[in-house]
């Protein structure tokens, strides 16, 4: 189960990709339940990218994250993040 406010946080996260123009999710920072809700990621995915970041320190930039990550749809997701 995930504790309430980690799923509101999750919800919320959702809304703002889905509704904003310019939403801006830091691959740096967020935790993986935020960095799912990016098109392409899973749980999984997610969990991965965190754990890349605390193995290998932040992204550099988005290239970086991209590779890292073996992201083939980077202009769906580039609009997206930031670093």
């Amino acid at each position: 189960l995930i504790p309430i406010y980690r799923k509101k946080r999750m919800e919320n996260a959702k809304k703002a990709i889905e509704n904003l123009q310019n939403p801006s999710v830091n691959v740096n920072k967020e935790p993986f339940y935020i960095i799912q809700q990016l098109p392409g990621f899973n749980k999984v995915s997610a969990k991965k990218a965190v754990w890349i970041r605390k193995k290998n320190g932040k992204y550099l930039s988005k290239e970086d994250f991209f590779v890292k990550n073996n992201i083939k749809n980077k202009e769906e997701i580039e609009k997206l993040i930031i670093i």
